[in-house]
């Protein structure tokens, strides 16, 4: 059943990323940041999004290029929580799948100038 509903959940992932239409929110020497626009999900005020990240240096403790994450943000108050985070062996959410990660279930409040704060301040405009 696990191996079922693992399937299920990959399948969405991939449609979900070659579907997509990233827009880029920040670049820099480390990475960069793009959001799906157009998969935005409100439920009161909150909203469900995929933020994506290319990681342009890897080492030890980054072996995968780029990440896909499924957030919710309250924008009351900019505080968020990450729901699925997964990893890719390709930039922009290709290539091999590499695992994932099941995030703390806690809300974060986005701190000024920060990348957390600039992603969640562009979903709740």
């Amino acid at each position: 059943m696990k191996k079922i509903y693992l399937c299920i959940i990959l399948s969405l992932f991939w449609s979900t990323i070659g579907f997509a239409e990233w827009n880029k929110i920040h670049s820099d020497q480390n990475s960069e940041h793009y959001i799906d626009m157009t998969k935005l999900k409100k439920e009161g005020t909150n909203i469900h999004f995929w933020h994506l990240v290319n990681y342009l240096i890897q080492n030890e403790d980054i072996f995968w290029k780029s990440s896909l994450t499924y957030t919710e943000v309250n924008c009351n108050n900019l505080s968020g929580k990450d729901h699925v985070f997964n990893f890719y062996s390709e930039f922009m959410g290709e290539g091999e799948f590499l695992g994932d990660h099941n995030p703390p279930n806690i809300w974060v409040t986005a701190e000024p100038n920060t990348i957390r704060y600039l992603t969640y301040k562009k979903v709740c405009k």
